[in-house]
């Protein structure tokens, strides 16, 4: 009797230990549509598709860490639902990339959980196709954010029919 009791205890633990937590997030149309760019020098200027860069860190991010991180999709369910607002900035004469995030963190429809403000910036030259770079301040983004935002204990899931509100 008590080896039972001992494997329905161990089974639910292993079962509630391992499970992954599931986050979505919107960013608005505009990032998909318009291209940022940004000076490399005085004579080069690059373009990027921030909502493009943004969704590849997302999966590879997912893909490392092991966190389900999407993009809002009606029927979908999650812990977590991040309304994201993300800016770069380049210093070519201090070779300084700069990358902020703004985010709304909501826990129930309507329910604002916090807003946070994010940066990371790194000391290095960008060339030509920077995209990789900007990937990973993503990513190093996308991290601080998943530290900074702790999953309480509630069963409640959001729907990504939610993100259609957000815009």
């Amino acid at each position: 009797m008590k080896i039972q009791y001992f494997i329905i205890f161990f089974s639910l633990f292993i079962q509630t230990s391992f499970a992954t937590t599931n986050y979505q997030f919107f960013l608005s149309p505009y990032f998909y549509q318009n291209p940022d760019s940004f000076q490399i020098n005085g004579l080069i200027a690059v373009r990027y598709n921030t909502g493009n860069l943004f969704d590849e860190a997302a999966k590879l991010y997912s893909n490392e860490n092991g966190h389900v991180l999407k993009k809002c999709n009606a029927g979908e369910k999650s812990n977590l639902i991040y309304y994201l607002y993300p800016r770069s900035f380049y210093n070519p004469k201090m070779t300084t990339f700069y990358t902020d995030l703004e985010v709304r963190v909501f826990e129930a429809p309507g329910k604002l959980k916090k807003n946070l403000l994010i940066k990371h910036q790194t000391l290095k030259p960008l060339f030509e196709n920077p995209d990789s770079d900007i990937i990973e301040h993503y990513k190093n983004l996308l991290n601080k954010l998943i530290i900074a935002t702790k999953i309480d204990d509630n069963n409640f899931k959001l729907d990504g029919s939610f993100c259609n509100i957000l815009d």
